[in-house]
């Protein structure tokens, strides 16, 4: 299983705590840097690497496009801090739910946002280091979950896989464990899969837009 596949994060996570660091988000060791002069990260320009391999972040249609303030800037572990300023809406789904790219000094998030007046969130975190190798495979976010009061063990009623990925991947493949598969497109970098309370799927995989295989992350068992 993928470090981003390890991180399930509770749709009852609100915006709030996220922006406060809480989702503990690991993107590896970062030498210490001098104090930030805007702690916000709002003097953090576009890192050169990820406008390479996202075309999302060099697009904006309008002000509509833009993440609303205060919902995930600043640090969100030691290792990063992200830049709102730059953040780009990249989909808005059926349920209400808003995905948004969000770079940083060292990497860069994907949050999966709930409408409503809850604002529950996922979000998913990569360094640069991460992304320049391709190792961004998927985040899971679960939702619709109950807290069991003798085992304290969450059940949830669904399970989102979402994630990044470069340009170039047309769509993703996803392989269940009777080796079922289905497929969805990727739209402006990003792809979110629903899966409804179905097994946890046991790969997903990158594809060209021809259908060629690019790579493959084993999730389920791994």
């Amino acid at each position: 299983m993928t470090k981003s596949m390890r991180r399930k994060l509770l749709a009852s996570l609100t915006a709030a705590a996220l922006a406060a660091g809480a989702v503990g988000v690991a993107i590896g060791t970062a030498a210490e840097d001098p104090p930030r002069a805007d702690p916000d990260g709002g003097d953090i320009a576009l890192d050169q690497a990820l406008a390479e391999r996202f075309a999302v972040l060099t697009t904006r249609e309008g002000p509509e496009d833009a993440i609303p303030d205060g919902l995930i800037s600043g640090p969100v572990s030691a290792d990063l801090t992200l830049n709102d300023d730059l953040a780009r809406r990249v989909g808005t789904y059926d349920d209400g739910r808003t995905s948004y790219v969000v770079p940083g000094d060292n990497g860069i998030c994907l949050a999966l946002v709930a409408g409503g007046e809850s604002k529950a969130a996922g979000l998913a975190c990569n360094s640069t280091a991460e992304v320049k190798s391709g190792e961004i495979g998927p985040a899971s976010l679960l939702s619709g979950c109950v807290i069991s009061k003798s085992s304290q063990t969450p059940q949830c009623s669904s399970e989102s896989i979402y994630g990044l990925a470069p340009d170039g991947v047309g769509g993703v493949e996803v392989v269940m464990p009777d080796g079922t598969k289905s497929a969805i497109e990727v739209e402006s970098n990003v792809y979110v899969i629903d899966l409804d309370g179905a097994d946890e799927p046991a790969e997903l995989s990158w594809k060209s837009p021809s259908g060629e295989t690019l790579r493959r992350f084993p999730l389920a068992g791994q």
